[in-house]
């Protein structure tokens, strides 16, 4: 467990390069004389390490990193989808990905999002702040115009509360698609 330590410090140090990085990933999943344990600290230094320093290699080695947040939403907007019509949305239907991560405020946020013609909106927002930071969920109500946005309500939730994020989004969007 020491070598693991001094292994997974050194990783945290952030001085190994893209190749080393994954070489290291490599021989931790495939030795099998590493604990799960000691597999499992090393894997999280090293992806910690490649999808801050190398986003490129982490996404090709891992997957997105909004992945998880995207197949949750899809699923819901599946749900939402077969109940409502949302051919009247002034915004783009879908899954989107948010201001917060495009500009890099949020490592994640992705969102769903329906306004109607007297711009009244709901959302649903996966956003996780920081790499080490809950992915969490932001339901919420809101009227536009005339320059300004008005939040009307809004509600955050766990992932633990997956059915409770989709019914509350469900109830938003009975609101405001009459």
């Amino acid at each position: 467990m020491a070598d693991i330590e001094r292994i997974v410090r050194s990783i945290e140090k952030g001085n190994d390069s893209k190749a080393q990085l994954l070489g290291l990933y490599e021989r931790a999943t495939e030795d099998r004389e590493i604990s799960e344990e000691d597999r499992e600290l090393l894997v999280i230094a090293i992806e910690k390490q490649l999808k801050v320093r190398f986003p490129a290699a982490a996404k090709k080695q891992f997957g997105a990193k909004d992945e998880k947040a995207r197949e949750i939403l899809f699923k819901i907007y599946n749900q939402v989808n077969e109940e409502f019509d949302f051919s009247n949305n002034k915004l783009k239907n879908g899954v989107k990905t948010g201001g917060g991560m495009i500009s890099g405020r949020c490592y994640i946020q992705v969102y769903l999002s329906y306004k109607n013609a007297d711009n009244f909106g709901a959302y649903l927002t996966l956003q996780q702040d920081g790499m080490d930071d809950e992915l969490r969920a932001i339901v919420g109500r809101y009227k536009t115009g005339g320059g300004k946005s008005e939040t009307l309500g809004e509600t955050n939730l766990g992932l633990d509360q997956l059915s409770e994020i989709g019914s509350i989004y469900r109830e938003h969007l009975i609101e405001v698609s009459n």
